[in-house]
């Protein structure tokens, strides 16, 4: 029987055959849901890098004293009762604003003049300007930013010297003053900075005869990453950076970050803190639910004990047992989880195993052990939800898709102090053997951004 043809039982002519039944193709998620969020920002083109050459200045330790003369326009204004802060202007637009915190206090006076300066992690000021430059007044020492423009970033890393035409110059680390950022030219802009310094920044200016007006991004997406030491430290181009690194590159601006050193899922018996049950990522995660976040990413259990009896650094017995040890990390898993999936019902839960510093060929077995308990809990829960496969490569999502193994991500035994050769330890471990060079960072955020964009739109 030819295909695509049924013959009469008599014979004679032929009918065409009857099509197939069409399946709809399945509806798109409501923009204004966490998963239509995420799906928009993926559709966006990525972040480039302007080869404009950005001129950064900072004006004169403890002074309030602007580069654009005492007719600026300071938002908000520095002699002011301390009800406008940059938490509340509408100069500016933040994600979340209302949680900002506020850092008050003997630190925060300059020129006897109380300040009002926030921390800004996770909460980028993000605002429109037509002016050629720009000032942020830092309380505190050692000023930092990251600079994004018209969806590039305007430095070739994070900033936090002086730049001259691009170049670097002296650190940025004088107390209480205003930093300039010019780009050269007047033109409107939109621009996102994320700043920082040891108390924060506290107010704007811009040149008389220019506008600033906020720039509401409250349809964009949201993260949030729970992480260990491997969520802190600088990359490229980002302050707590493998995590920001990623997100940018997934068109994600608003991020927070929960990591601290040493700490897993479950208790761990290194220091007082990491023995604390307030110190766990099931500690931590009531705060991190508060957030709201359209994706939520958790990165760990490296520190995690499931193969040994432990005690803290008093003595006091956190697991008698092997056994105690595993149904510990096995508990915390699950309630973490569970209680992730019922607080945040449409949040992307984003999952990897356990980073691995040193290779071991097979997967070392307790390594595996963790990340399998991971995926087993996932897989009970209802989606949308994300394992990443760092250990072996590859990915599986809630709605049954999937990546091939394609190997590990970290390879070798070597580090930058120490390389032996056999993978990339040699360039992205640094030399305590476990954590990661900016240069690692950098890699495995973009590792982590591409894995999870294709999970993502398999979703």
């Amino acid at each position: 029987m030819t295909s695509g043809l049924l013959t009469a039982c008599g014979g004679g002519d032929s009918a065409p055959a009857a099509p197939p039944p069409s399946v709809p193709p399945p509806a798109p998620p409501p923009a204004d849901s966490p998963f239509g969020r995420l799906q928009a920002a993926l559709r966006r083109p990525a972040l480039g890098r302007n080869t404009q050459r950005l001129t950064v200045t900072q004006q004169r330790e403890n002074s309030v004293d602007s580069a654009f003369g005492s007719d600026a326009l300071v938002y908000p204004p520095i002699d002011n009762p301390g009800v406008a802060t940059l938490a509340n202007i509408p100069q500016v637009w933040g994600h979340r604003r209302e949680q900002w915190v506020i850092r008050t206090g003997p630190g925060a006076v300059v020129e006897g003049r109380v300040m009002s300066p926030i921390v800004t992690m996770g909460c980028g000021l993000h605002f429109e300007l037509d002016a050629q430059a720009f000032e942020i007044l830092y309380v505190g020492h050692y000023a930092k930013a990251t600079l994004i423009v018209d969806g590039q970033y305007m430095a070739p890393r994070f900033i936090t010297t002086t730049l001259a035409d691009g170049v670097e110059g002296e650190v940025l680390r004088n107390a209480n003053r205003f930093v300039c950022f010019d780009f050269g030219s007047r033109a409107r802009r939109r621009v996102s900075v994320y700043a920082w310094s040891e108390r924060g920044p506290c107010a704007l200016a811009v040149p008389a005869g220019s506008s600033i007006t906020g720039w509401d991004r409250s349809s964009e997406p949201s993260m949030i990453a729970m992480a260990d030491s491997y969520g802190q430290g600088y990359a490229a181009d980002w302050d707590s950076g493998l995590f920001w690194a990623a997100a940018a590159q997934l068109g994600i601006p608003h991020l927070d970050i929960d990591a601290w050193g040493g700490t897993g899922y479950a208790r761990v018996g290194t220091n007082r803190q990491t023995a604390d049950p307030a110190y766990t990522f099931l500690g931590r995660l009531e705060r991190a639910i508060a957030l709201q976040p359209d994706l939520f990413i958790t990165a760990g259990g490296l520190n995690d004990n499931i193969d040994r009896p432990s005690v803290d650094v008093d003595g006091n017995v956190i697991y008698a047992s092997a056994i105690d040890a595993f149904q510990g990390y096995v508990d915390a898993v699950s309630t973490y989880y569970t209680r992730m999936r019922a607080a945040l019902p449409g949040c992307v839960i984003v999952a990897t195993g356990p980073w691995a510093p040193q290779q071991f060929i097979p997967t070392h077995p307790v390594a595996q052990a963790k990340a399998d308990v991971v995926l087993e809990t996932l897989q009970g829960l209802a989606g949308p939800w994300v394992f990443i496969d760092n250990l072996n490569g590859g990915w599986v999502n809630s709605a049954g898709a999937s990546a091939p193994a394609s190997g590990p991500w970290q390879t070798g035994t070597g580090t930058t102090t120490a390389p032996r050769g056999d993978g990339n330890g040699d360039l992205y471990i640094d030399y305590d053997g476990t954590h990661l060079t900016r240069d690692g960072k950098q890699h495995f955020a973009e590792v982590l951004a591409a894995n999870l964009r294709d999970a993502l739109q398999a979703l």
